[in-house]
């Protein structure tokens, strides 16, 4: 099931509304799903300036070899308030206290079970085994509550994945296809549950590269796909070239869809320039790289970076920002909706956030980046009233 851009609004099935709290928005029905889509609002009016309370921070620049974060790529926490951070140049999970003292370093570099090649990705099961993904292993790794190694599950071409109460795995990973000259590359999200038949609720032919960079700059090429799931199954989906999200259920079945008004930011035409120039220059061995493929793709930067579900249900929305070119202006920006797909507030953070957050027992925990260009996983305390 493809997620694509809507084109134009149905005139006459479409009805102006705001909510006591939310913001001027339209519903509509086409293809047979309701698309909610959100007006564009002025900035002040949209900003809502949340009070975070910071009450814990791990890493930073330290010679404490426990708390160093290498390269963390992600962070999670349990019921109980313990922290796991994937650290992918460690090639480790490392387990931190509610108080912020370590407990563990999970796995290592290796081929062997319980050693990881290139870690992608981390979650916790209802019985809060702690499952790792390795992207160049094809296999998610499973370990009990003290860190030791249980067993191997192998699963080809492994991107990103979660896990819900259900049981079900929401797996995202790649196919290839023999096209008529040139293997192609698809881009799939699916559920699997345990003897039974694999759902695919996403699917979409994928370029060759992911980003393109020199000395100079760094440009994604936003075909990527950002998700969500909730622990009880609804999962949130969209391309990052398109501001719009599909709601879906494991089943396949789309609940609705809901987009906003949002002015992208162009590429410069010296940046997109010498990023096509680099491409045309690049060969894969299964197929000759063409830049035009790439051109409707890099006339604006991504829209959004990641996808986020928080505990009561809202989603927050990453936009992509700009780097500044001295660097000093790193922040992270997002849009908040309600479950239904309703805008509700934009926010910010006076900082670079450097992966997903993750919201659990009335926080947001979050990989950021300090001053000194060190990551810190942080703990924020929810505002009151949030």
């Amino acid at each position: 099931m493809n997620v694509v851009c809507l084109i134009g609004l149905i005139a006459g099935l479409a009805a102006d509304r705001a909510g006591p709290q939310s913001h001027p928005y339209k519903e509509e029905i086409k293809n047979g799903i309701k698309i909610v889509h959100n007006l564009k609002v002025p900035a002040e009016k949209a900003f809502k300036d949340l009070k975070w309370e910071e009450d814990l921070v791990i890493g930073g620049e330290t010679d404490v070899e426990e708390y160093i974060l290498a390269q963390p790529i992600e962070i999670i926490a349990d019921p109980a308030g313990t922290i796991y951070v994937l650290d992918y140049k460690d090639c480790a999970v490392k387990k931190y206290d509610p108080r912020g003292k370590f407990i563990a370093r999970i796995g290592r570099k290796g081929q062997g079970p319980g050693e990881f090649e290139i870690p992608s990705g981390i979650c916790l099961d209802e019985e809060g085994r702690l499952l790792v993904g390795d992207m160049m292993a094809n296999k998610i790794e499973s370990f009990d509550s003290a860190g030791i190694f249980i067993n191997s599950l192998k699963k080809e071409r492994l991107y990103k994945f979660e896990m819900v109460r259900s049981g079900k795995l929401v797996i995202e990973y790649m196919e290839l296809a023999s096209g008529e000259s040139q293997v192609k590359r698809i881009r799939c999200l699916a559920a699997e549950e345990a003897g039974k038949a694999r759902v695919v609720l996403y699917s979409r032919d994928q370029l060759p590269f992911a980003r393109v960079s020199n000395k100079d700059f760094q440009i994604e090429i936003p075909l990527y796909i950002r998700w969500d799931v909730t622990p009880d199954g609804r999962l949130y989906i969209g391309t990052a070239n398109c501001y719009e999200i599909r709601a879906m259920t494991l089943d396949g079945r789309v609940l609705f869809a809901f987009t906003r008004d949002y002015d992208p930011f162009p590429i410069p035409p010296d940046i997109r320039s010498a990023a096509l120039k680099q491409l045309a220059g690049s060969r894969l061995p299964t197929m000759a790289v063409g830049a035009r493929d790439f051109e409707e793709y890099l006339k604006s930067y991504a829209i959004f970076k990641s996808i986020t579900a928080d505990e009561k249900g809202r989603i927050w929305v990453e936009l992509f920002q700009p780097e500044s070119k001295d660097g000093t202006e790193a922040f992270s920006t997002f849009d908040v909706f309600s479950p239904e797909g309703v805008f509700l507030f934009s926010t910010r953070f006076e900082t670079e956030l450097t992966a997903r957050p993750f919201f659990k027992n009335g926080c947001l925990y979050a990989l950021r980046r300090d001053t000194n260009g060190y990551v810190q996983a942080v703990r924020y305390r929810l505002p009151q009233g949030l």
